[in-house]
Order: structure tokens, then C-alpha cells, then sequence
């Protein structure tokens, strides 16, 4: 595996970027961890986050993805995150979850009871907590 990742998506430029994804993968310095997307676009998750839009849905559906799937470090409290999920990953935050944890995960996508662009979500919305175990992006 190479010393660090990037999970992008399959476009050069979107709503969710700040700048084309080659400049944004320019832009990475070593750290541990860093979103490719629009930093000012982001979505705060909390039990009590209020019933607008999608966030309390999108917030149980995280939780509950993450129990079902059994995510190897405590279910967080809150998730802040940009939106859209494109990162840069070193290796050792991939490595710091188990193979066994990566497995469970693509069981999960295949055999999960919610609609596929739910389960996609519960990806979306986790990543930067599956790869740093931090509650803030």
C-alpha cells in the first residue's frame, strides 16, 4: 500500500470542491488525514441536532451503520464533517482498522437492509472517523 491514499470520487470538479480534485491532492502536506472537498460545506450530526432537513435521519443511519457494521473504536457522539466524503488518507490510519473491520464493511454494503444510497451515506458521513477515530473532521 502506498505511504497515503486518496478516496476521490469520479469527477474533476463538482459543488462539493473548493477547487478541481488535481489541485486539491496538490494541496496535501503529510498530515494523517485531510478532505479534499469544501471545507465551509459541512454537516454537524448530534442527538439532538433538530428534525431540519435530513440531519437526524442521516444521523441515526450513521449510528446505526456503524453498530451493525461494528465499527472497532466506541460509537461517537457527534460527527462534523464536510460533505461528500473525497480525502487524502496516510497508510497507517487505514492500517489502524483491522482487515477483518474492512470486511465487515463490504458485508455490510452487500447485505445491509437499507436502500443503497442510505448505506452510501453511512460511508459518507463515518469516513474521516473510521480513518482518524476523532468526532471532528
Amino acid at each position: 500500500m502506498p505511504e497515503c491514499v486518496a478516496f476521490v470520487h469520479g469527477h474533476y470538479t463538482a459543488w462539493h470542491q473548493d477547487t478541481d480534485i488535481l489541485t486539491a491532492i496538490d494541496k496535501y502536506s503529510g498530515q494523517d488525514y485531510m478532505t479534499l472537498n469544501d471545507r465551509s460545506r459541512r454537516n454537524v450530526f448530534h442527538d439532538h441536532c433538530g428534525t431540519e432537513g435530513n440531519a437526524i435521519g442521516n444521523w441515526n443511519w450513521a449510528r446505526q451503520g456503524m453498530i451493525e457494521i461494528g465499527i472497532e473504536v466506541p460509537i461517537p457522539n457527534r460527527l462534523e464533517f464536510t460533505q461528500c466524503a473525497q480525502f487524502v488518507v496516510k497508510r497507517e490510519r487505514i492500517t489502524a482498522n483491522s482487515l477483518g473491520f474492512y470486511k465487515r464493511c463490504m458485508d455490510w454494503l452487500i447485505h445491509s437492509t437499507f436502500p443503497d444510497a442510505i448505506s452510501g451515506r453511512v460511508f459518507e458521513h463515518s469516513w474521516h472517523y473510521i480513518m482518524t477515530h476523532r468526532e471532528v473532521e
